[in-house]
Formats: C-alpha cells, sequence, structure tokens
C-alpha cells in the first residue's frame, strides 16, 4: 500500500487504496489550491487555508461588460458595510467596489447604487428591516438566500466562476487575498469562513450565487442583446 505523509507518498504504510490515492493526486490537477493547501497541508505564498484562487484583476470595467447584480453586505460598527456591482463580461463576472466603511446607512448605501445603474442587488436577508428601508429608496433590494448549506453553496458557485477585480477595488481585493478557513486555538479546521475578511466577499457572493440556478445547475442571467446597426 502507499500513504501520504508529511508530503510524501510512502509505500508499506497501509492507510488508503491506490484509487483514494490517485484521487487525491488528480486534484493536483484539477483543484490545485485544495491540493497543496488541504492535501499538501502546504500554502506557498499564500494564507493559510485561503478560500479563492485565481482571481485577476482588471483596470476598469469595460463599455461592453454588463451590469447584472449589485451584492450588499450590511454593517455598522465594528463590522463595516460593503456594496459591489457585478458585471457580466466574455464567461466571467467582474467585481466593483462601490461603498465600503463603518457607519454607513441605508441612504447613503442606495445613492451609491443608484448612481452606478440599475440592477437587483442582493443583500443580507438577515436585516429585513434594511432591506425593506432601502427599496424606499428607489432601489431594488432582495435577501440571499439562507440555509443550512448557503454558505457553502455561494462558495461553491462563487469559486467555479472566472473573477476580475477592478483595480480601484482595494478593500475587496484585500479581502480576496485574507478570505480563509476559520481555525480553532489548536489549528483545526471550523468548517466555516473567518468573520474578519467576510464583508466584501459575502457582498460578492451574494451578487454570484444569485445569478446560479440551483436545481439545474446553470447560470440563469440573460445575455445582452446584440446591437445591430439599421439602415435609413
Amino acid at each position: 500500500d502507499v500513504v501520504f505523509i508529511g508530503g510524501t507518498w510512502k509505500e508499506n504504510e497501509p492507510n488508503l487504496d491506490i484509487h483514494t490515492i490517485e484521487r487525491y493526486k488528480a486534484y493536483q490537477y484539477n483543484n490545485p489550491a485544495y491540493y497543496w493547501q488541504v492535501i499538501e497541508g502546504l500554502s506557498p505564498e499564500e494564507v493559510r487555508g485561503k478560500i479563492f484562487t485565481g482571481w485577476q484583476q482588471i483596470d476598469a470595467s469595460p463599455a461592453e461588460a454588463r451590469l447584472v447584480r449589485f451584492g450588499e453586505d450590511f454593517g455598522w460598527f465594528p463590522d463595516p458595510a460593503c456594496a459591489v456591482a457585478v458585471y457580466y463580461w466574455n464567461g466571467a463576472y467582474i467585481v466593483d467596489e462601490i461603498a465600503y466603511g463603518t457607519e454607513l446607512t441605508n441612504e447613503c448605501l442606495a445613492g451609491e447604487i443608484k448612481k452606478v445603474g440599475k440592477a437587483t442587488t442582493i443583500a443580507d436577508s438577515e436585516e429585513p428591516k434594511s432591506i425593506a428601508e432601502q427599496n424606499k429608496y428607489g432601489i431594488v433590494v432582495q435577501g440571499c438566500e439562507k440555509g443550512k448549506d448557503s454558505v457553502d453553496f455561494r462558495i461553491k458557485v462563487t469559486a467555479q466562476k472566472k473573477i476580475y477585480v477592478t483595480s480601484r477595488s482595494k478593500k475587496v481585493w484585500e479581502s480576496y487575498e485574507n478570505y480563509a478557513w476559520a481555525e480553532d486555538k489548536d489549528g483545526n479546521p471550523k468548517g466555516e469562513p473567518d468573520h474578519q475578511w467576510s464583508h466584501c466577499m459575502d457582498a460578492t457572493m451574494y451578487a454570484i450565487a444569485s445569478l446560479h440556478n440551483r436545481q439545474h445547475d446553470i447560470i440563469t442571467y440573460q445575455r445582452p442583446r446584440e446591437r445591430t446597426n439599421v439602415g435609413v
């Protein structure tokens, strides 16, 4: 038998069958972040237990990108609030930070969203009073789906997407680089993300996951109509 111990596949130590080992090895190509962080137990040049990888920065959202959602995580103090705009572009999503900070009122957040354009905002459904108040300020706000596995679902969906972050989105990028699985005092995983860097990530995931259909496992957004030139 062969077993994986301390970063090395060793023989003559019965533990895992060969099929399981081959499946684990495949993660190196199918899910390299999981392979190096969980199976190998390493996180080279990354935060231990980092959740998302592969995001890229872009100067700004291109003119042809389509605004499809806003995402919003409510906060006050000490937790900040965050609002992001999400665009669809060439099979990928672009995240643009539009508001971040403590003691931002619902009116202020709604105002920043209205400046960008019209699209449904997905926010934390555990704050129905804030959602109702923001709807009165002229934006369309819906609560995100909540449930036993809702956090895992949002992480899974978002991890499958190609994502760009605009260069001005400093807090979103910082959160992305530090968003990791929480650990207890002994370094054991708690099975949930660390709350400290969750605000921008929650806002982003609320928006992106809302475009995903759980039952059919497909994206439900509508592609922008192609423009046609009409001769006069």
